[in-house]
């Protein structure tokens, strides 16, 4: 079933978003077996230090939550973590009782060197293509990017994704712009410190 047609240059291209969310499923998948491929740590690890990496000192029980795992779970991964010296506790500033989880130096290390063999790996993949099936991908960059940016503040506030209108009637005819999203380059350069 198609959901719209957009006009793109000189042809039409037929938006199918549940052909479209199901093939976006299998780049997922092969995106987590290239992560496996590559030797990097379990997902829930990286997650985890990544998360730290990016946001900061956070309480064991928060990061249960955002990485959608037991507490019981969080607290092993963490023991673990620190026995390798990728991450440590530490007390709270303001409260001493309460127990914050940082990444270590050596976790930081960890996690660029996953995104480096990740993307060496990629890039090798996507030399097997050819060169149009790779300017198609990176076409569709800004579109992704700009899912990103949409999506991610959500997920990592713990928000619903997106209202879905409930009828067609109610979709704006002119929605406001949306934020302009960073280039693809600027993405890829993201990295950890």
């Amino acid at each position: 079933m198609i959901d719209e047609v957009v006009e793109m240059g000189d042809s039409l291209v037929m938006a199918d978003r549940h052909e479209v969310a199901a093939e976006l499923e299998r780049v997922i998948t092969l995106l987590r077996l290239l992560r496996t491929a590559s030797g990097e740590i379990n997902m829930t690890t990286a997650s985890t230090l990544s998360r730290l990496a990016a946001t900061g000192p956070r309480r064991l029980g928060d990061l249960a939550q955002d990485e959608a795992v037991t507490q019981p779970a969080m607290t092993q991964l963490v023991s673990r973590l620190q026995r390798e010296g990728l991450a440590e506790r530490r007390p709270h500033p303001d409260d001493r009782r309460v127990v914050m989880v940082h990444i270590t130096t050596a976790g930081r290390r960890l996690i660029r060197e996953v995104r480096t063999r990740r993307a060496h790996l990629t890039y090798e993949v996507l030399t097997a293509l050819p060169v149009e099936d790779t300017a198609a991908i990176a076409a569709a960059l800004p579109a992704l990017s700009r899912l990103i940016e949409m999506v991610a503040p959500h997920l990592q506030e713990g928000y619903p994704l997106i209202q879905v209108p409930s009828k067609k009637a109610d979709v704006p005819r002119n929605p406001a712009p949306a934020q302009p999203p960073r280039s693809a380059p600027a993405l890829a350069a993201r990295q950890v410190d």
